[in-house]
């Protein structure tokens, strides 16, 4: 029998995707995969952290404050009904019952209570209107800040719990007089004090200097009085006692000049510091030029950390860097009577340090930013002690404005991204297509191949039936 031999007829004539078209799939589709993996991380490159990673920065905690506060219940009339205040004579009592209801209340208060009820600091005008109408005022809670001195304590007959009270001159030369459990450690007559409490009623005293004469002011009571100093207010030019050398010697463990630094310590000089902030907080729009600041390249990072002393509190510009950690925190007692400050660390990846910064400003939206720009002055550089436990070394400035940089993403990406998808699917869709055909031309050619077969089948048989004549 012979034996016809049709092109494609061989043992890879297969219906469906041949062995070639499954290679070239494969192999598409690996690229199109490799394509997407190298975008992916060219993105995630884009979003990694600039300069030192995060190990490097020490561990901080967020400060925000509480959206709300339960406040205990004060009721002025109860106070009212014990104290008395009307005559001289009854303001120089102190009833005992109305102390201790006072002191039930007081304990209660925390600092952000004071803060949540919007407590005014005592002044001369605060002084006298409370005089005018005791009453009105009864209970109601006031901030003290002033010389206190000198203070008697007594000790309660029932209880044997002591108590401070004592004249306090204020700032604006008003006199009040506070009642305490507790003094700031190491008290001094005379020191400057701060007591967050609430107003009992006006108290009279003989002055000891003065002998038939009588002081009278509103007497504060509160469970602590804590340590405060005299206010900086507006501070508009610098002070050589805040800025020298001896103050401000930036804290390298190794000097220049190969020695070691003996003041060396952890930490930022208190003073100078809420100086600088009061400083910056306080300068006049238009007073820096700051488009002929220096910006904070490479070069002028490491000259600012080699001799911080001549660039004190010179302006700088801060150029696009990523924002490592941002948070708002509630200031200590400070006399730029600054409550709230920002603080937090950036990173570039054209510096070799981490730089540490510290705001005279509430922003509570940089802490959701990934990049920012800034402008400050230079205050120091200080150590501190890293997450891993490492000693470092960063610069410290203190900012005037924290500015959020919301980057335009460049068209490029967008457009090569459009393009990678639109020649994927076109390449699917070809090749789809094709593969279509060629099943389709596969199938016909297997039907003329049936076809042929069987006519040959028929013709073959018609033969046998009919041979031809010898």
């Amino acid at each position: 029998m012979i034996l016809f031999h049709f092109p494609g007829a061989g043992p890879d004539a297969r219906g469906g995707v041949t062995r070639g078209e499954k290679r070239r799939l494969i192999g598409l589709v690996a690229a199109f995969v490799l394509v997407l993996v190298l975008f992916g991380l060219s993105l995630l490159k884009s979003r990694a952290p600039a300069g030192p990673g995060s190990e490097t920065l020490p561990a901080s905690a967020d400060e925000l404050p509480a959206e709300a506060v339960d406040l205990p219940e004060i009721d002025p009339a109860r106070f009212e009904a014990l104290v008395h205040d009307r005559r001289p004579e009854d303001r120089v009592v102190l009833e005992s019952e109305a102390i201790d209801a006072a002191f039930d209340v007081a304990r209660l208060l925390t600092p952000r209570h004071f803060e949540a009820m919007a407590t005014p600091v005592l002044d001369a005008a605060g002084i006298a209107a409370i005089a005018a109408a005791p009453s009105a005022h009864r209970g109601s809670p006031r901030t003290l800040r002033g010389w206190a001195g000198p203070l008697q304590t007594r000790r309660r007959t029932f209880t044997g719990a002591e108590e401070h009270i004592g004249r306090v001159v204020l700032e604006d030369e008003g006199v009040a007089y506070l009642l305490t459990l507790e003094l700031p450690e190491s008290f001094l007559d005379g020191d400057f004090v701060r007591l967050d409490g609430l107003f009992l009623k006006m108290y009279s005293e003989e002055d000891a200097e003065h002998s038939g004469t009588w002081v009278e002011g509103p007497l504060i009571v509160g469970p602590r009085a804590i340590r405060s100093y005299p206010a900086l207010g507006t501070v508009t030019e610098l002070q050589d006692r805040y800025t020298n050398p001896t103050v401000l010697y930036d804290e390298v463990l190794v000097r220049p000049d190969g020695t070691m630094n003996p003041d060396f310590e952890f930490g930022l000089p208190f003073e100078p510091l809420w100086f600088a902030m009061a400083y910056v907080r306080d300068l006049p729009e238009g007073a820096v030029d700051w488009a002929a600041a220096r910006e904070l390249d490479k070069p002028t990072l490491l000259e600012v950390m080699k001799d911080g002393q001549a660039h004190r509190l010179a302006p700088f510009r801060i150029p696009i860097s990523r924002l490592q950690h941002a948070t708002v925190k509630r200031a200590t007692e400070n006399p730029a009577r600054i409550d709230y400050y920002t603080e937090g660390w950036l990173g570039n990846n054209m510096w070799d340090n981490v730089v540490f910064f510290m705001g005279p400003f509430e922003d509570r939206e940089a802490r959701l930013a990934d990049t920012v720009t800034a402008r400050g002055f230079f205050f120091r550089s200080f150590v501190y002690e890293s997450a891993g436990r490492s000693v470092r070394v960063a610069p410290v400035f203190v900012l005037k404005s924290l500015d959020v940089f919301d980057p335009k993403p460049d068209p490029i990406f967008a457009t090569v991204a459009y393009t990678l998808a639109g020649l994927a699917i076109v390449f699917i869709a070809v090749f789809v297509l094709q593969v279509r055909r060629d099943q389709r031309r596969s199938a016909v050619w297997r039907e003329q191949q049936v076809q042929r077969r069987r006519a040959r089948r028929e013709r073959t048989a018609a033969e046998q039936a009919n041979p031809p004549p010898p």
